[in-house]
């Protein structure tokens, strides 16, 4: 048995301490630390404790997973009931150990002794520095440092006494309990860390150590026949790569060339024609649904037709430039061309349907407002499609890969072939309308569920009430119009959903999806391994620039993109004398730029008709505040960030 990597992974536990002091001696490696703990850890429960609990417990390890956070959540309302956590997150973390003890014995073959040994020593340190330092927040220095030198100890105890350890507990025990605490522990380290640079190049390394992990340490697969979770990220981003990229720039391009006088446009002789073109303008435009409600206020405030704004707002957020770029590759040509047929039919039917219920606003008319020089706007489109889009969309990406590489290795290749068809297209539709999905993080996600055997029309129905419909759009339309609109809106986009999928797979119930097996055999060419690795380093760099807590906050907080650092209850906007300058947004606030500046550029410069609040984007339309105030920044793309 090799006694190397037990000695190292004991020195990475007891050097904690050290270690800890060293990095907060200076601000910068403080936020490094914070940056590269709570990545690795909730990077380690992930790619780690879920995947071996999912295959050892099967769905109970997912519910123990969230109970351990349920539990560390309500201990803070129960006298004494943070030390009672820490306890049980303790105890888990000994029995952590333990294993990874014991599996440092096992032969080279098996995984242990070479990369295997090696993964436990990686994880150690940062587990036994988070440990450090949630214990002796909580419970003093003698309490954190007596728990580092228990996990040393039975680190060792597992590893001498390996046979029995192994063989004395079920798989599906180990499973869950590591679940359990697992989840305690996610809550334990706090909330994320306050957004800088230095807590992006901690997530960065932390990323890294990750990656690390996974390769030497890989996810079992509950069906041997399926892809490693490793290999299924890396064929989907591959696959990906070169269409998601080349969205991106249609996307900064669409933003920099989007003619000023558009909105005029966009009324036509009646409300099939008006939806028509609303519809038409919001396919390619790469926004999300929550960036499509303040745009769809401004769109109503310089007068257009209601039929027109409403299949904007369908459409917009259910197929951009970039989700179609990326259906080709992952979803086939057939199915990218129904889920845009299926999204074009759905948003003029809400724009036909439901805008009789909403009075339309007074035709607005006025000067079209100068256009910036070429070059300007040429750097502006690159800027908008390359960074800010980027930062937008990049978390949900990653999401859905994530989430995917997590499935296909525990699902069986028919596992979703035998849900019946109706059942699982209502299914899928219901469980769209109230979430919130970016299109282009679905996608990935949605093509594993296909290559597990769901049928096409249930993929098109969560594809098309997902990206389109949540809590957050229908509050804004009942306080903009009242409950009989958003009823009304979330009816005809569900029901219509629900119909397009169920005649899909009555008409063609085998959809032609590229074959993922096949996908990842092949040898990929050197285009997609370029593109995905400049992929990776604008997703890095968005990382890095926006911090841990800015680069999630599109996923974590996505009816809440507004930075509300200079404090709440204040109008934040700038007026420089009508020069049309705009300060730029902080990083984690730039998601906002998916707001009514983003595309027409004209929409700030209008008052607002008569019983419509103004179109600038508020921190309300997002679902994030209730207080009434207005938080709104000027995201106007003129002379940003210049």
């Amino acid at each position: 048995m090799a006694v190397l990597p037990l000695v190292l992974s004991a020195v990475a536990l007891l050097a904690a301490p050290l270690l800890d002091r060293g990095l907060r001696a200076r601000p910068s490696t403080q936020g490094l630390a914070e940056g590269a703990l709570q990545v690795f850890v909730g990077g380690l429960v992930l790619v780690h404790v879920l995947p071996f609990g999912l295959v050892a417990a099967g769905w109970p390890a997912a519910v123990a997973l969230v109970a351990g956070v349920g539990l560390s959540l309500s201990a803070r309302r129960v006298p004494g009931g943070e030390r009672w956590a820490l306890g049980v997150a303790a105890c888990g973390l000994l029995l952590h150990c333990m294993v990874d003890g014991a599996t440092l014995t096992l032969p080279i073959g098996e995984g242990g002794g070479g990369a295997r040994g090696w993964a436990v020593v990686l994880h150690s340190l940062p587990v036994g520095l988070a440990a450090w330092r949630v214990a002796s927040e909580r419970g003093g220095r003698t309490l954190a440092g007596g728990l580092l030198v228990a996990s040393a100890l039975a680190t060792a105890v597992g590893w001498s006494a390996a046979e029995q350890v192994l063989e004395g507990a079920t798989a599906a025990g180990l499973g869950i309990v590591q679940c359990l605490v697992a989840g305690a522990l996610l809550h334990a380290l706090g909330p994320l860390a306050a957004p800088s640079r230095s807590t992006g190049w901690g997530a960065l390394l932390a990323t890294g150590g990750i990656l690390a992990l996974a390769l030497g340490h890989p996810a079992p697969r509950s069906f041997a026949g399926e892809l490693a979770a490793a290999e299924t990220v890396f064929t989907l981003l591959v696959e990906a790569a070169p269409a998601l990229l080349l969205g991106y720039v249609a996307a900064g391009l669409l933003h920099a060339f989007a003619p000023a006088a558009l909105p005029r446009w966009l009324t036509g002789r009646s409300a099939l024609d008006s939806a028509a073109r609303g519809a038409l303008v919001g396919l390619p435009v790469p926004v999300c649904s929550c960036g499509a409600l303040p745009l769809y206020r401004g769109l109503l405030a310089k007068g257009v037709p209601p039929a027109a704004a409403l299949a904007f707002l369908v459409a917009g957020p259910e197929v951009g430039a970039g989700t179609v770029l990326v259906s080709l590759p992952l979803l086939g040509l057939p199915m990218t061309v129904l889920r845009v047929g299926g999204a074009l039919l759905v948003a003029l039917a809400v724009g036909v349907l439901v805008s009789p219920l909403i009075p339309a606003p007074p035709a607005r008319t006025g000067p079209t407002p100068a256009l910036p020089p070429l070059g300007a706007r040429l750097r502006e489109g690159l800027h908008f499609g390359l960074v800010e889009t980027v930062e937008h969309t990049a978390p949900w990406v990653l999401a859905g890969l994530l989430l995917a590489g997590l499935l296909e290795p525990l699902l069986d290749a028919d596992a979703l072939r035998h849900v019946p068809g109706p059942l699982g297209v209502v299914g899928a539709a219901l469980i769209g309308v109230p979430a919130y999905v970016c299109a282009s993080g679905a996608t990935p996600l949605v093509a594993v569920l296909v290559h597990k055997g769901l049928s096409g029309g249930a993929a098109v129905a969560f594809l098309l009430t997902g990206p389109a419909t949540n809590i957050s759009t229908f509050g804004v339309l009942r306080r903009l119009h009242g409950p009989r609109v958003a009823l009304r809106f979330g009816m005809v986009v569900a029901t219509l959903a629900v119909g397009l999928g169920l005649a899909l797979d009555a008409l063609w119930p085998d959809p032609l999806v590229p074959p993922l097996h096949a996908a990842s055999a092949h040898a990929h060419g050197t285009l997609e391994l370029a593109s995905a690795a400049v992929l990776g380093l604008l997703f890095a760099a968005a990382l890095v620039r926006n911090g841990l807590a800015g680069f999630l906050d599109p996923l974590l907080h996505p009816h809440h993109d507004h930075d509300h650092g200079a404090g709440e209850g204040h109008d934040h906007r700038h007026d420089h004398g009508g020069a049309g300058h705009a300060h730029a947004p902080p990083a984690p606030a730039r998601a906002a730029a998916f707001s009514a500046q983003a595309l027409f550029t004209d929409l700030r410069l209008a008052p607002a008709a008569p019983g419509l609040a103004p179109p600038v984007a508020r921190a309300s339309d997002c679902g994030g505040c209730e207080d009434g105030h207005d938080h709104g920044h000027d995201h106007g793309h003129r002379d940003r960030g210049r």
